[in-house]
C-alpha cells in the first residue's frame, strides 16, 4: 500500500523560493568581495603603470662632447659636459641629483659644491658643480631644475688625478628616472683640454 505524504514532510514552492533566494544572496556577497578585490588589484596596477611612465619620462642626455681638464700636477683634474633632457621628457631636479665617480680601483660619491650653479668657480676636489646654464641665466640668478630646451654645463673635480690611457665612469642619478652614465678612457698623452672617448 502507498503511504501518504505527511504535510510536514512536503517541499513547497515557497520553500524552494527562499532557498533559492538565499543561494543568490550568498552568490551576490561572494561575487561582489571577488570583483572588489579585482578593481582593488587593477587600481593598485594602474598606480605601479603611472610611476613607471613618470620615472622613464624623466631622462637626461649627453648634449655634445666630454672634456678632460689637466690639473696643475699633470693629469686629468677635471671632466666637463653639458646635459639636457631627452625629447618629451620632464623636468629634473639637479640639486637632488647623486654624482658618481668610479674607477678600477674605487667608486665614490662626490659632494654637490656650494653653491650649485656658480659659473666662474671650478668645485673643489670630490665635488661637482653646474658651471654653466644655457640659454643664459637673466638677472644674474637661476634655479637647478633642468627644464626642456635648457642645458647644464656640468664640471666634475675627482678626488686625485687621471694618468694616460686610464678608463673611468661617471654616473648621474636623478631623483627620478633613469641614470646617465659615463665612461671614457683618458687620451695617451694629455693636453690642456682633452677630447675623450
Amino acid at each position: 500500500m502507498r503511504r501518504g505524504m505527511d504535510a510536514d514532510e512536503a517541499f513547497t514552492g515557497l520553500e524552494a523560493g527562499i532557498v533559492l533566494i538565499s543561494f543568490l544572496v550568498v552568490a551576490a556577497v561572494f561575487s561582489y568581495a571577488i570583483l572588489g578585490a579585482g578593481f582593488f588589484s587593477i587600481q593598485k596596477s594602474e598606480e605601479v603603470i603611472q610611476t613607471g611612465v613618470i620615472d622613464a619620462a624623466s631622462g637626461i642626455e649627453i648634449i655634445g662632447d666630454v672634456y678632460g681638464i689637466e690639473g696643475f700636477i699633470g693629469g686629468i683634474d677635471m671632466v666637463r659636459f653639458t646635459i639636457g633632457l631627452t625629447a618629451g621628457n620632464t623636468p629634473v631636479d639637479c640639486s637632488a641629483m647623486v654624482v658618481e665617480w668610479a674607477t678600477g680601483d674605487d667608486v665614490t660619491i662626490l659632494s654637490r659644491a656650494t653653491p650649485l650653479y656658480h659659473p666662474t668657480i671650478n668645485p673643489a676636489d670630490g665635488q661637482w658643480r653646474i658651471i654653466d646654464i644655457q640659454p643664459p641665466v637673466v638677472g644674474g640668478t637661476s634655479d637647478t631644475i633642468l627644464e626642456t630646451g635648457e642645458q647644464f654645463t656640468i664640471m666634475v673635480n675627482q678626488n686625485g688625478v687621471l694618468q694616460e690611457n686610464q678608463r673611468f665612469r661617471i654616473t648621474l642619478r636623478p631623483p627620478r628616472g633613469a641614470t646617465l652614465t659615463i665612461v671614457r678612457t683618458t687620451p695617451p698623452k694629455i693636453d690642456s683640454v682633452n677630447l675623450l672617448y
